[in-house]
Parts: C-alpha cells; structure tokens; sequence
C-alpha cells in the first residue's frame, strides 16, 4: 500500500475498471519532439482524415477514430500503428490516395480535466500528423511485433471478426503539428521526433 501510496505521489493515478493506471505528467512545452512523442505515447486512440471516395463528398476531407499504437512495443518509437477493417473508409479512401493527417490530444487522458484544461486550451496538447498511410506485409517482423503490441493495448482487438480482414498499417510521417502552449502551432522536424527515443525514455 505504501509503495502505491508513492506511485500515486508522483504520477497522476486514474481508476480504470478497479484497476490503478499511472499517467506521468507531461514533459514542459520544450524540447518539441519530446512533447509530441509523449502524446502519440499516452493516447489510444486518434482521428484521421483522408481524401474521400464516397461519392457524395468526393475529395472531400473525411475524419474517422482509430485505435492505435506508438510503434512495436510498449517503448514506443512515435510511428502510429492501426489494425484497420478493410471496409474501413479509411482503407477505401488511401487505395486511391494514400495522404492522411492524424490528430491526437491529451485531452482524451485524465489530465486536461485534472489541470481544468478545456479541450481547445493549448495547454491540453495536441499534435497532428500528416503522411502516407501504407499497409505493412503480414510477413514481416514489423507486422507481428506491431499486431502483438495493439493485441496488448487494445485486448479486444484480439476477438474483431476475422471476417472484416483487418490489417496492420502505419502513416509513413512526412511533416508534425504540435499545439502545445500559447504562441500558435510549431512544425516538428521528423527526424528529432524520430529520434527523440534516449530522452523520451528519460522522462517518462
């Protein structure tokens, strides 16, 4: 009791189902990288939008809701990793124009809420991803270990109809958005994000 009494001192402690999840804090505005790793880190889920094929609403930017995993483990390497349907409208959409953009924020943890931060406040950090979104070979390292971190994150993933034939894929980064304080939007450099992982780890 004691040493979870310790835990819940040092990180923010959310009651999950009976279970207790510890939620570090996020780092300081600066450095970038880390924020954004820390935030596609933290998060479970994102929107993407892609160019639409319906025919309503041709070309039109189209948003959906993705679960989703930082990379192949639990470390996380800040490449987002979904277990995507094949009637997804997001597979539909990128076999005929792959380009997408990701938005993850933190208010979808405890913390905004616990800082009184509104969804919109710069201070509840948000970063935006955009890139190409490509499937990964099912006969590939990269494939299991990305299949075996979502079964992980997202148990029940781990029972979706086999009928739905769902595949791993990935957004191939090309250019990061962060919001995370006042002043306006910051452009990411993707190799700093990419290689953010020796300090990401430190702080977390």
């Amino acid at each position: 009791m004691y040493f979870k009494g310790f835990l819940c001192f040092l990180f923010t402690c959310v009651h999950t189902n009976g279970l207790i999840v510890t939620e570090p804090n996020p780092p300081k505005p600066n450095p970038s990288a880390l924020m954004a790793r820390y935030i596609m880190h933290s998060v479970g889920w994102a929107t993407i939008s892609s160019i639409s094929t319906m025919p309503e609403i041709k070309s039109f930017p189209y948003a959906n809701l993705e679960e989703m995993v930082d990379g192949l483990d639990d470390k996380g390497n800040g490449v987002p990793y979904f277990y995507v349907a094949v009637y997804d409208p997001l597979t539909i959409d990128t076999e005929q124009d792959n380009r997408c953009t990701l938005v993850a924020s933190l208010a979808e943890s405890s913390w905004c809420k616990e800082k009184n931060f509104e969804e919109e406040d710069p201070r509840c950090a948000r970063v935006m991803i955009s890139g190409r979104f490509v499937r990964v070979s099912n006969t590939t390292e990269e494939h299991n270990s990305a299949l075996n971190h979502m079964h992980r994150k997202h148990p029940q993933s781990n029972y979706w109809p086999t009928s739905h034939h769902f595949y791993i894929g990935k957004i191939d980064i090309q250019h990061i958005n962060l919001f995370d304080s006042f002043g306006g939007i910051k452009t990411i450099n993707v190799k700093e994000y990419l290689n953010a992982n020796e300090e990401f780890d430190n702080n977390i």
